[in-house]
């Protein structure tokens, strides 16, 4: 159900669903149809819902592997694409793979000094 996303893309934020409705101009009230009703946004809305949180549009609707971002705006999806290329990658490309994720990230290998 609709309502059920929101409520903990809300949860997720530290926001009340009344003022995630405000912070996007819609109606403080809308939650409360939605969750009664069992009604879902459609076009313009559900663009805007999702922008707010961070989502896709398929993610409000209810696949919950689709459009994650995160802080940076990476999407979950090009991390599971990278991670399909790799059990495909000679163990040399995996092993320059490694030292570039190492270079780039160096807190995830341990190396916050770097």
């Amino acid at each position: 159900m609709f309502f059920d996303v929101f409520k903990t893309l809300c949860e997720k934020k530290g926001v009340s669903c009344k003022r995630a409705a405000e912070d996007m101009g819609l109606s403080n009230s809308i939650a409360t149809k939605w969750k009664k009703t069992g009604a879902m946004p459609q076009g313009e809305t559900l663009n805007k819902i999702a922008a707010y949180f961070g989502v896709s549009v398929d993610y409000l609707l209810g696949d919950e592997q689709a459009g994650i971002y995160d802080e940076r705006g990476i999407e979950n999806t090009d991390i599971r694409m990278i991670a399909r290329a790799g059990r495909k990658m000679t163990p040399e490309q995996a092993e320059n793979l490694r030292k570039y994720a190492q270079y780039m990230f160096p807190e995830a290998f341990g190396n916050d000094d770097a």
